[in-house]
C-alpha cells in the first residue's frame, strides 16, 4: 500500500525485497592467474563500478588476499561500466610492499 504526500512530494511504501544472484568469480580469478600481469575485461556490463573496487580491496573470496588483484572500472556511453582486472600477484600492488620498491630502485 502507498500513500502520497503532495505537498512533501514523497510517497510513503516500503522497498521490494530483491536479492541479485551472486556470481561465481572463481573461474574468472582462476583465468587471471593463469596470465599473471595481463589485462582481462570481465564479461558482462554492470551499472556500478563499484565491482573494480572489491576486486582490488580482496572484498570478493575469490580475489584474496586483497592487492593480489587490480583492476579498474571505464563507464560507457549508455551508462554502464566494463571492469578490467589482472592477477599481479600476492604482496604487489597494495602499495604497502616496501620489497617492490627497493628492487626498482637497487
Amino acid at each position: 500500500m502507498s500513500d502520497t504526500t503532495p505537498d512533501a512530494q514523497v510517497t510513503w511504501e516500503a522497498p521490494k525485497n530483491v536479492r541479485r544472484a551472486r556470481r561465481d568469480w572463481e573461474p574468472t580469478a582462476t583465468s587471471l592467474k593463469e596470465r599473471k600481469g595481463e589485462w582481462a575485461k570481465l564479461d558482462g556490463d554492470t551499472t556500478s563500478p563499484g565491482l573494480a573496487y572489491h576486486i582490488k580491496k580482496g572484498q570478493l573470496k575469490d580475489f584474496r588476499p586483497a592487492g593480489a588483484f587490480e583492476a579498474r572500472s571505464t563507464k560507457n556511453e549508455d551508462g554502464t561500466y566494463d571492469i578490467f582486472a589482472r592477477y599481479v600477484g600476492v604482496g604487489v600492488g597494495t602499495g604497502d610492499d616496501q620489497s617492490s620498491v627497493s628492487d626498482f630502485l637497487n
